[in-house]
């Protein structure tokens, strides 16, 4: 029981989001992700979205660890090159 709690401690040191971040994120994830579930990167998103974070999620179903994020990244990138602001759908 103590190893379990000393582990769950030091996991989360290294859990994010640890502060908020005033720079909008863009994350794009598979929903069939075996290295970072789907569950556990909304949870993660879901924090970030409570401490204020301007956050876009877009999931793409059935996409594994590797992604392909379609026209959605650089239609993103360049909406915050030419100064227009993200929607976040927090």
């Amino acid at each position: 029981l103590d190893a379990r709690r000393t582990l769950q401690a030091l996991l989360a040191r290294f859990a994010l989001p640890r502060t908020r971040t005033s720079v909008p994120i863009l994350a794009v994830y598979g929903s069939a992700d075996d290295i970072i579930p789907a569950a556990v990167m909304e949870q993660t998103l879901g924090d970030g979205c409570a401490i204020g974070d301007d956050v876009t999620r877009v999931r793409r179903q059935g996409q594994g660890h590797t992604v392909e994020p379609g026209p959605v990244l650089g239609e993103w990138i360049h909406d915050r090159m030419v100064g227009i602001r993200s929607q976040s759908n927090c």
